[in-house]
């Protein structure tokens, strides 16, 4: 049977790939807006660091611009389960 840390590196597994995804955010953040603006991207996640973490590589397709974003995720213990770290909107 694996440890709680072991089992725990395979969580996002069902993330690997490439995507076409669909997101949607706020047109005015931070403002009680309820207006959400739509629009498509691409995924591709991938085990990095021996399989120790996982690295996604998306494309916001934004009206008139795309945006290329990163976001790096690393296992741990029980206590410190995982870090994220992201650039972008």
């Amino acid at each position: 049977m694996m440890g709680y840390e072991a089992a725990a590196l395979h969580d996002f597994d069902f993330l690997i790939g490439r995507w076409k995804v669909h997101h949607r955010r706020l047109k005015d953040r931070l403002a009680g807006s309820h207006e959400w603006a739509e629009f498509v991207g691409t995924s591709e996640s991938r085990k990095v660091l021996g399989g120790q973490g996982n690295m996604d590589d998306n494309v916001l397709n934004l009206p008139g611009q795309k945006l290329p974003m990163g976001a790096i995720f690393l296992g741990g213990s029980r206590q410190d389960v995982g870090s994220e770290l992201g650039h972008g909107l």
